[in-house]
């Protein structure tokens, strides 16, 4: 092993590669390098290679695939199991941060990797009023976002972000640079929209945009104490599901709530704390008619009205400033002041596939259970750790939504479109902390919780590849991620990457791939 990362070393220096090692480097620079956003999941890499250019990046390639390490590419370090370092110990990580560049040519935005979605969003407004669809935060690199889905409060409107993948420059296992559309390399263009890590690393992207000079609305509904009981959180999410599957929904909303245990920003004296929040691509005026069918939903259920409901028609620049949840009001778009803090958490998703509501008898034990835990606040605060559960609207709308079009499904790798609710539980605390027994066990609860509710109700449960989970065996991720067209990824896997170059522990190869990490693992590599 240290002959190997030694050799690696040495070819890194002679193809004159700015890169840093444990070896070379002060630990404190080596360990800073090598931290990827989630510090569950810290990894120490052969070697970090910060490209400057696509050359650099076939210089890199090349020395990996030389000397039998395993590259990962790096964008923004924002994968959640630490992917984008690896995903273990050893790789040769590959960090395109310094390839940055955003440029609009007519409607179509020429985009390198290393820009952050804030930068993004800035620059395509600055150069043209136009916008791509895109997920949450601000900090989050593009390359990894678009190859891995890329879902967003806009994707119901416009697709995903891997659906609006024109074109791109890729580094090949051989090191070569090609180029993928929809008439060069098709196989490899298909793949890239939706699986494209294990496949090379992009150099540069080419994403349709849409005009975004008109205004919008930002959503926001607000509930806490008038939820009384557990069985208001149910009567709450059957009013938005009525409202939600009803054919009235327009593609131009994009919503998800969020179950917490009340904050600092909530009406007090309540338990559980529902924050609905979305965005509408259109005037006030337009919008008003959707908030008075869900008002209308609400009264139907018996359930309560928002305690606070928030409307606010602003331009599409201002509406991604509001959307981030946790940046610094008034800059939230700062993404250079937003990546240097990190976050420490775990989390398991399950998307519901079909137009289906779940049913009340499925989510009663549901919302059960996240009363009792949110009634435990206190005493999980004082372990220095907290909980939180986000269920996005993926469908709805009688399956209006853009990115379940069939010309969208059937150009991209990911297949799992029909769906209704992408549930993302999640248990987290801050810097280098440890997350202990109560947390994981928290996280096992809501998780299985969420999947008996979907058992019960015969809905079939996919996964979702931008939301990784690192205890997943490979007969299970392959089959959540890709369903019928992990088959087809191996096939192009084989002939582009036999060698298995790209890879980490969910390899795309089957003789490849690693054991999943054990249950009871939510820690990859120990902390200092």
């Amino acid at each position: 092993m240290e002959r190997q990362a030694a050799a690696l070393s040495q070819c890194l220096d002679q193809k004159a590669l700015v890169f840093m090692t444990a070896a070379r480097n002060s630990s404190e620079a080596y360990w800073d390098a090598a931290q990827s956003d989630n510090m569950r999941f810290h990894f120490h890499p052969a070697a970090i290679v910060y490209a400057q250019s696509a050359g650099d990046v076939q210089a890199a390639v090349a020395c990996g695939a030389q000397y039998g390490v395993a590259v990962a590419a790096r964008s923004g370090g924002h994968s959640f199991v630490g992917h984008g370092s690896g995903g273990q110990d050893g790789s040769l990580v590959v960090d395109v941060g310094q390839l940055a560049d955003v440029r609009l040519e007519g409607d179509v935005a020429h985009v390198e990797p290393g820009a952050r979605l804030g930068d993004v969003v800035k620059a395509l407004w600055a150069q043209g009023r136009r916008a791509m669809p895109h997920g949450t935060c601000p900090p989050v690199g593009v390359g990894g976002h678009a190859l891995c889905g890329g879902f967003g409060p806009t994707s119901r409107r416009w697709g995903m972000t891997a659906d609006n993948i024109v074109a791109a420059d890729v580094v090949l296992a051989n090191s070569t640079l090609v180029r993928a559309s929809a008439t060069e390399n098709a196989e490899l263009w298909w793949a890239l929209r939706g699986a494209g890590a294990y496949f090379g690393i992009v150099t540069r992207f080419e994403f349709s945009t849409y005009d975004a000079s008109p205004p919008g609305v930002f959503i926001e509904y607000r509930w806490s104490p008038s939820l009384r009981s557990p069985a208001d959180l149910t009567r709450l999410v059957e009013a938005v599901q009525d409202f939600a599957l009803d054919a009235r929904l327009p593609p131009e909303l994009g919503f998800h709530l969020q179950f917490q245990a009340p904050t600092p920003n909530d009406p007090r004296g309540g338990v559980v704390s529902v924050h609905l929040r979305g965005i509408y691509g259109g005037a006030l005026g337009a919008y008003t008619p959707q908030w008075e069918r869900l008002l209308a939903a609400l009264r139907s259920r018996n359930a309560p009205p928002p305690d606070v409901r928030t409307e606010r028609e602003m331009s599409f620049l201002a509406l991604m400033e509001e959307w981030d949840d946790f940046g610094q009001a008034g800059n939230k778009l700062d993404t250079q002041a937003e990546r240097l803090a990190h976050n420490n958490f775990v989390s398991r998703t399950s998307l519901s596939l079909g137009q289906q509501a779940l049913s009340r008898n499925a989510l009663n034990p549901v919302f059960e259970t996240i009363w009792r835990r949110a009634s435990q606040h206190r005493e999980q605060l004082g372990q220095g750790w907290m909980w939180n559960v986000y269920m996005e609207m993926f469908g709805g709308g009688a399956g209006n939504a853009r990115h379940a079009a069939p010309d969208m499904v059937a150009q991209s790798a990911l297949p799992h479109r029909d769906g209704t609710w992408l549930v993302q539980s999640t248990v987290g605390t801050a810097g280098t902390q440890h997350l202990g027994g109560a947390a994981r066990e928290t996280l096992d609860e809501l998780d299985a919780v969420f999947q008996q509710a979907l058992r019960s109700d015969g809905i079939g449960r996919a996964g979702f590849a931008c939301y990784a989970e690192a205890t997943l065996p490979a007969d299970q991720w392959r089959s959540l991620y890709y369903g019928d067209n992990a088959p087809r990824l191996e096939r192009l896997k084989r002939q582009l990457d036999a060698g298995n170059v790209f890879r980490n522990p969910q390899s795309m190869l089957v003789d490849g791939a690693q054991p999943a990490k054990a249950a009871d693992i939510y820690i990859a590599h120990p902390l200092p």
